[in-house]
């Protein structure tokens, strides 16, 4: 399953996306794709990863507590592929811009990132559970999904122990 990770690449950011970034990878059968800024200019590849992924995850980090621009951007085009968001937004964010409205959110703190991963893993399967809703697959190919999920109970378990080394 493809993941398109929205954040910010500023460098004060930099501890925080790749926090969530390792948090994510460490999920079984996850792929993550980012715009990095190189070779094209990051609105561009989002406008070319995106159709390629399954779902988006936004980390929303603050700017002067209001979220930047380039996040609702992201999101609206998300909405407009019909791909399911989720998105971790840091607390002391108060003008939201509408997204609260469109999405439902998990807040994170700078300072502790850790203190709600059960929380976070929780809502990152109920995520890729909406993401597997929407691919339309056929009776077959459902079955050998199921199988899949079962198999993803004990995965879990492998990916909790690696956030736990995060």
């Amino acid at each position: 399953m493809k993941c398109f990770l929205s954040r910010s690449f500023r460098p004060e950011d930099e501890i925080v996306t790749d926090w969530f970034k390792r948090f994510l990878s460490a999920f079984p059968r996850w792929e993550i794709k980012e715009a990095c800024g190189i070779p094209r200019a990051p609105l561009e590849q989002v406008e070319h990863l995106m159709p390629q992924c399954h779902l988006v995850c936004a980390i929303v980090t603050s700017r002067d507590g209001a979220v930047p621009q380039w996040v609702s951007t992201e999101i609206g085009m998300a909405r407009s592929l019909r791909k399911p968001i989720f998105a971790f937004v840091e607390e002391g964010i108060h003008d939201l811009a509408g997204i609260m409205s469109m999405i439902e959110i998990q807040r994170f703190c700078r300072e502790n990132l850790g203190a709600r991963v059960p929380e976070f893993i929780g809502y990152t399967f109920g995520a890729r559970r909406l993401a597997l809703n929407g691919l339309g697959l056929t009776r077959s190919e459902l079955l050998i999904l199921v199988e899949w999920l079962k198999d993803e109970v004990h995965l879990l378990e492998e990916a909790r122990d690696r956030i736990d080394e995060i």
